[in-house]
C-alpha cells in the first residue's frame, strides 16, 4: 500500500517496487512526498516464513 495515497499494489515479490502509479497522474490531488510502500502481507504468510521479532 502506498504510504502517501493508500493505493494497493499486488505483486509476488516486494524486493523491488515501482513508483506509485497514482503519483504520475496530472490530476494528483494527494502529493507523494514520502514515496514508499507498506507491505500488507508477504513475509509471515506461511508457517515456514514467520514474521521477524517485532521491536
Amino acid at each position: 500500500m502506498c504510504v502517501d495515497c493508500g493505493y494497493v499494489f499486488t505483486k509476488q515479490s516486494n524486493k523491488s517496487l515501482p513508483v506509485c502509479p497514482m503519483s504520475n497522474l496530472s490530476s494528483d490531488v494527494i502529493p507523494h512526498v514520502r514515496n514508499g510502500w507498506i507491505s500488507l502481507s508477504g513475509q509471515g504468510d506461511a508457517p515456514e516464513d514467520p514474521y521477524p521479532d517485532e521491536k
